[in-house]
């Protein structure tokens, strides 16, 4: 039973999230002085609702935790004779809670920034631990928390996890795996939830979370896969470029090399987007292809190989009405999270073609490749470019075939040799990725 609790509590803590850390204020010297705030410091929200409720006869809570383990002379919504407020604030959600707003629990709306506020005026530290389901707004309260750290919806040992986390028994060794807006107007969805009647709209298509604010240029509270630690890392590239023979392989590793640069040991998570070069189909600026945790010792040096799969890189194509591989040039972007990138790796895609140009190719598509513009133009004298920029929008969705025929004829009126001339030139349109 001991060995099942220990890792529901390792779990918690590796699953957990350092929004924001000032001063190093966490974790907390082993003579702080604490004093917990909110109902939910005592009876911390373990699970959701329908059948993401999972409850058990064991529960544990922040506040008690802390006062057997760590400071037994810890306070509840005292501020004298203490040096750090720790709030404690929920937002529930489950099956069938959809949540129509990014607002902590009422009660708290407006007592956790009067709390913060007060204690900033002490001269106290603040932290503000999140035992929530999703994104919250953090624009009345932010600035007042030197550091915030989520634990989500942690089950019965969250309570045991929380302390371990506060006073550094354990490291926060997760990363968001969701974007935090600054405001719920934000989101993707909120154009089009909840719907009208019984109807709920997903007019975001292949655009939600980090994919949006990215394409949008919007800025974000905390970006997706963001967490800090009580270390530091450096993370770089270990490879100039990467091929990936998606007919031979299932995956391809990606090499990066991670050194923990700080003084206590601890986790990074090395993130690797992809992006393609030249898309055909609407595609996101760049999607995670593959992430890898690394544990180090202060001043430890590893290369990790993150996996990239094959699925992965595949995207649906309305036109063609199924998913495809495109073959051809992609970026690899190397970081530690999405908004922060530091190394870009070359990666060619190898495979079927999944789009061979063609006769059948429509100008437009010919049009996106300046290779093929380049390819045609040489062998018809430039009839791209003659064609005038007006004229080739109006004819954009009409085959590159039809209407290079239709124009070369009066140049070469000998049919044999126009369509020689036109079979060259499509075999060597072909051969593009």
């Amino acid at each position: 039973a001991e060995e099942l609790l220990e890792t529901a509590t390792a779990t918690v803590a590796d699953g957990a999230v350092l929004l924001k850390n000032e001063g190093d204020l966490l974790p907390l010297n082993p003579g702080a002085k604490v004093a917990f705030y909110g109902r939910r410091s005592r009876e911390l929200l373990e699970y959701g609702s329908g059948s993401t409720a999972v409850p058990t006869m064991i529960h544990t809570n922040p506040y008690d935790e802390v006062k057997a383990r760590y400071s037994p002379d810890a306070a509840f919504e005292v501020m004298d004779g203490v040096d750090t407020v720790i709030y404690t604030v929920t937002a529930p959600a489950g099956e069938n809670v959809d949540r129509e707003a990014m607002e902590i629990e009422e009660a708290d709306r407006k007592h956790l920034p009067e709390v913060l506020r007060a204690a900033k005026e002490k001269g106290l530290h603040t932290v503000v631990l999140l035992n929530i389901s999703g994104p919250v707004e953090m624009e009345d309260w932010l600035s007042y928390a030197d550091s915030v750290l989520s634990i989500f919806i942690p089950g019965c040992m969250g309570g045991r996890a929380a302390a371990d986390l506060l006073f550094g028994a354990r490291e926060p060794g997760g990363r968001l795996p969701v974007s935090m807006p600054v405001r719920y107007e934000d989101t993707p969805c909120y154009p089009n939830f909840p719907g009208e009647y019984t109807d709920a709209y997903y007019g975001e298509g292949v655009f939600i979370g980090y994919r949006s604010y990215e394409k949008r240029r919007m800025p974000v509270q905390f970006p997706f896969g963001f967490g800090l630690g009580y270390t530091t890392f450096s993370i770089k590239p270990a490879c100039e470029s990467v091929s990936f023979d998606t007919a031979a392989s299932e995956t391809v590793s990606v090499p990066v090399t991670v050194t923990n640069t700080g003084l206590r040991p601890g986790s990074a998570v090395v993130q690797v987007y992809y992006s393609e070069d030249r898309p055909r189909v609407l595609r996101p600026v760049k999607e995670l292809g593959g992430f890898a945790k690394v544990w180090l010792n202060p001043g430890e040096q590893k290369t990790v190989e993150v996996a990239v799969n094959r699925e992965t890189l595949h995207c649906f194509d309305p036109k063609l009405k199924r998913w495809v591989l495109p073959v051809g040039d992609y970026t690899l972007s190397i970081g530690s999270l999405s908004a922060e990138i530091v190394g870009t790796v070359p990666m060619k895609v190898l495979g079927p073609k999944v789009y061979v140009m063609g006769a059948d190719s429509t100008v437009s598509e010919i049009l996106r490749d300046q290779r093929a513009v380049e390819i045609i133009d040489r062998y018809t004298g430039g009839i791209l470019a003659a064609a005038g920029e007006d004229n080739l929008k109006m004819m954009a969705e009409q085959k590159i075939g039809p209407f290079l025929s239709q124009r070369m004829i009066a140049k070469i009126p000998d049919t044999v040799a126009l369509d020689q001339l036109m079979q060259k030139m499509m075999a060597e349109l072909a051969e593009l990725a």
